[in-house]
C-alpha cells in the first residue's frame, strides 16, 4: 500500500500454479504358460487408492493480492490482480488377461478382473482488493482468476481385461471383466473487490472469473 501527501498510486499482484501428472500401468497375466490350480484362479489387476477417502492428485492452488493506497492532497490509485491455476493429469494402462497359453485350468472358477480408480481432487482460487483514496481524484481496479484444467485419460488410457489364443478349462464358472471408477471433483473460484473514494472524479472497477474444465476419457474392454 501507499500514503502519501501528493499522489500515492500502489500495485500487488500474486500468482499461483499446481502442475501434477500421473502415468503408470499394471498388469496381471498368464502368458505362453499351462497353469492348473486345484482351487479357484485368479488374475486380477487393481490400480487402487490407498483407502475409501483419499484421491489419486489432491490438489490445492490458491493466489491473493491486497493494495491499498491513500493521498491526502493528491490522486489516489490501486491495483491488485490475483491468478490461481491448476493443472492435473491421469495417464494409466490395467490389464489382466490369458495369452497364448496352451492349458489354464481351474479347479472350481477362472476370473480375469482389470479395475482402475483413478480420482482427482483440486480447489483453486484467485481473490483480489483493491483499495483507493484521494483528497483529489481516485481509481482501483482488482482482479482475480482461477482456472482447474483436469483429464483422466487423454490418450491411450486403457482397462483390459480378456482371454486371447488360450485353452481355459473349469469345472465352475469363467469370469472376464473391466471396470472404472474414474471419478473428478473439482472446485475453482474466483473473487475481486474494488473501492475508491474522492473529492473529486473516482471510479472503481472489479472483475472475476472462474472456470474448470474436466475430462474422462477411458477405454473399457473385456
Amino acid at each position: 500500500g501507499a500514503a502519501k501527501e501528493g499522489s500515492a498510486i500502489s500495485g500487488t499482484l500474486g500468482l499461483s500454479v499446481a502442475i501434477n501428472e500421473v502415468s503408470n500401468s499394471t498388469r496381471a497375466f498368464i502368458e505362453a504358460a499351462r497353469v492348473a490350480a486345484d482351487g479357484a484362479l485368479a488374475i486380477t489387476a487393481h490400480s487402487k487408492k490407498a483407502d475409501q477417502d483419499t484421491y489419486t492428485i489432491d490438489a490445492l492452488a490458491l493466489a491473493g493480492a491486497i493494495t491499498g493506497s491513500s493521498s491526502s492532497a493528491g490522486t489516489g490509485g490501486a491495483l491488485a490482480g490475483a491468478g490461481a491455476g491448476a493443472r492435473n493429469l491421469i495417464n494409466r494402462n490395467v490389464a489382466a488377461f490369458i495369452q497364448d497359453s496352451p492349458s489354464v485350468k481351474g479347479g472350481t472358477s477362472v476370473t480375469v478382473y482389470a479395475q482402475d480408480e483413478s480420482s482427482i481432487r483440486t480447489d483453486s482460487g484467485g481473490f483480489s482488493v483493491a483499495l483507493a483514496k484521494g483528497s483529489g481524484s481516485a481509481g482501483s481496479l482488482s482482479v482475480g482468476i482461477s482456472v482447474s484444467l483436469n483429464d483422466i485419460g487423454t490418450t491411450g488410457y486403457h482397462v483390459d481385461a480378456y482371454i486371447d489364443n488360450s485353452i481355459v478349462e473349469e469345472s465352475g464358472s469363467v469370469s472376464v471383466k473391466a471396470d472404472s471408477t474414474a471419478d473428478i471433483n473439482a472446485l475453482s473460484i474466483g473473487g475481486a473487490v474494488s473501492a475508491a473514494s474522492g473529492s473529486g472524479t473516482t471510479g472503481a472497477l472489479a472483475g472475476a472469473g472462474a472456470a474448470a474444465v474436466n475430462t474422462i476419457k477411458v477405454r473399457l474392454e473385456a
